[in-house]
Order: structure tokens, then C-alpha cells, then sequence
């Protein structure tokens, strides 16, 4: 699986593949995100720390896309900062289920499809014992951000919100 840690999405139209092989840059362009290395353009600006933002609400996020990321999630953390998430990013747009095993705080679990919207959220409770509920998605969704209980509903995010992503 490849890590996105140091790739920059944001929001774009055209469908298009560049790569440039004798230059270590590759621009990819799909439908609605576009992923530029930080080292293709040394002029533009460095991406910052990894966020989710649903209109002016922006959120720092760690990224798990690996499977021992994902699998790990925010187990064993006792606390999760007010603005902060994470953001499991799926090799595939996909139905997906999460526990809250070993997690010690409530989350507000948010699944985005590829078009960069909301498709289903879900409020969990903290689980410490073997038999923890399981969360599905509804629909197929790409990305799945995690934050603190409430965050959607303080901020009035609910199915069909629009999201942009920097990574």
C-alpha cells in the first residue's frame, strides 16, 4: 500500500496522468483530488500538516494507510485533541466495519466516499472488554475519519457534507 504522508489533495475536475520519467515528479489528476509530490515543484508551497476540513471546520489528522495502521486505529489513547482525528485511508471504495476494541474514548466515526462526501456517521462507545460492537458502513466509502464524540453534530456535519483533504 502506498503512503500518502507527504502528498497534497485538493479538489479538481479534469481526469488526466502525467508522469515524467526522467524527473523523480508524478502529478496525478482524478476527478476530484489531485495528489502532487512535494519534491515535483520546489516552488509551491510545502504541505502542512495532514487535515479533513468540511467547509471552515479543519481538523489535523494522522494518517493510517497501512494494515497494521488501520488495524491499530486509535487504541490504548486516552485522550484526542479538540481539532484533531484520523484518517484511514481504504486501498479500495469499499463497505467497511470498525470496533472501538481497546479504545478508551468516545468517537464520532465518519465514512467519505471518493467524490469527497459524507456518506454515513455513526457515534461509538468505547470498548475495553472482548466483545466490543461492530460499526459499519452503509455504502462503499474511501476514507473513514475518526474524531472525537460529537464533533459532527457540534458542527453540523451530517450525510451529504461536502470534504476537502490535505495530506
Amino acid at each position: 500500500m502506498t503512503h500518502l504522508k507527504d502528498t497534497l489533495i485538493t479538489i479538481s475536475v479534469p481526469v488526466a496522468v502525467t508522469a515524467l520519467a526522467t524527473v523523480a515528479a508524478v502529478t496525478l489528476v482524478t476527478p476530484y483530488i489531485t495528489r502532487r509530490s512535494e519534491t515535483s515543484d520546489k516552488t509551491e508551497e510545502t504541505p502542512t500538516t495532514p487535515s479533513v476540513c468540511f467547509g471552515d471546520t479543519c481538523i489535523e489528522v494522522e494518517i493510517a494507510d497501512a494494515s497494521d495502521e488501520i488495524e491499530r486505529g486509535l487504541m490504548f489513547r486516552e485522550s484526542l485533541g479538540e481539532n484533531q482525528g484520523m484518517l484511514f485511508i481504504h486501498a479500495n471504495e469499499e463497505n467497511t466495519n470498525f470496533w472501538m476494541k481497546n479504545t478508551l474514548i468516545p468517537l464520532d466515526i465518519i465514512w467519505i466516499d471518493s467524490h469527497l462526501q459524507v456518506v454515513h456517521i455513526v457515534s461509538a462507545e468505547p470498548c475495553t472488554t472482548d466483545h466490543c460492537t461492530l460499526y459499519p458502513s452503509t455504502v462503499p466509502a474511501k476514507y473513514t475519519l475518526e474524531v472525537n464524540r460529537s464533533f459532527a453534530e457540534e458542527h453540523s456535519i451530517s450525510e451529504g457534507s461536502n470534504v476537502s483533504i490535505s495530506l
